[in-house]
This record gives structure tokens, sequence and C-alpha cells, in this order.
């Protein structure tokens, strides 16, 4: 919990930074790029959070590793290293991330289905997303799972629409049995 209100901080004041200095889809992109590094690579996230390394040599390591252009993550490592918070580090690029995309009107919709949805089904769907939710842009995230039997399920953020054969079949089976 307190990971994630100190992330919150640092999050807000490198928002605050880059929109200053103009750059927020610079500083996304490097944030972007250094939130993938530490999500495929597991030993680079330990060496992150290990509060046996020295702060300074986990700064010069990761700025080695983006070639980092932007004076502005680099101040974030600087700021970090100072108040020893290189274990947020992770908690702090994704609340970036997610601010970014909400700054940019983009919403994630995970759709669950028993085949793979065609071009002009996908479509259909982000036209109906787009409709009840107000965003600019929508990304499909197709999963797909055969116990499903038919229909989809749509979530987005913390809403959920089931159209599934289950759920259906489910309140049939609810319905006829207290009857």
């Amino acid at each position: 919990m307190q990971a994630i209100r100190i992330a919150k901080k640092y999050t807000q004041a490198l928002w605050q930074f880059a929109e200053e200095k103009k750059a927020i889809d610079l500083v996304y992109t490097e944030v972007f790029r250094l939130y993938d590094m530490l999500q495929k690579n597991a030993s680079l996230q330990l060496f992150c959070s290990s509060p046996l390394i020295d702060n300074q040599r986990k700064k010069k390591i990761l700025v080695i590793f983006l070639q980092n252009k932007s004076t502005i993550l680099s101040s974030l490592f600087d700021l970090i290293a100072k108040k020893n918070r290189f274990s947020a580090l992770l908690i702090i690029l994704e609340r970036f991330i997610a601010k970014y995309k909400a700054y940019q009107g983009i919403k994630y919709a995970y759709i669950t289905t028993k085949f793979p949805l065609n071009k002009i089904l996908q479509q259909k769907i982000q036209n109906f997303i787009q409709q009840k939710i107000n965003c600019k842009k929508i990304v499909l995230i197709e999963n797909i799972n055969q116990a499903i039997q038919g229909g989809l399920v749509i979530k987005i953020d913390d809403l959920q629409m089931d159209c599934s054969i289950n759920t259906y079949l489910k309140q049939l089976q609810k319905v006829l049995s207290s009857s």
C-alpha cells in the first residue's frame, strides 16, 4: 500500500515535469521501453529492488540500458536514488503508462470468446464500445477460451458485459430451479 502511495507521488511529479518540458510523448516512449525491459527481465527487476545494491549504481546501469536521451527520466532516476525509492520503480512506470493512456483517451477492451473474431466483428465491437464509453481509441485484446461455449465477455476497466452462453445457461438453470 505504501509503495502505491509513493508511486503515485513520483508519477505525478514525473508527469508535471514532462508536461513543463513539453515532452510527454518522449517520456512515455522511454518509460514504456524501460517498463518493457523490466517486465521481460526478472534479473533486472531484482537488481532494481535489491537493497544490497547502491542506488547510484542502479541509476548508472539503467541509464546505460536505456541509452538515455531524456534528461527527464534521468532526473527521475536521480530523485529515486536520492530518496531510496528504486523498489517502487516498476509501479511508478505502470502508473505513468496508465496516466498517459488516459491522457490519450485510450481504453483497453479484453474480449473472451470461443473462436477468434474476424476483422468485421472486431470493428463492430470497437464501434459499439466507443458509443458506450467516452474515449478516443479502443484497443481490443482477444482471449480465446474454449470453455465459454459461445458468445463473448467484454471487460473494460472495472466494467464487464457477459454475453456468453455459459452465463445464459446459468441464469436459465437458476430460474428453472427456483420454480
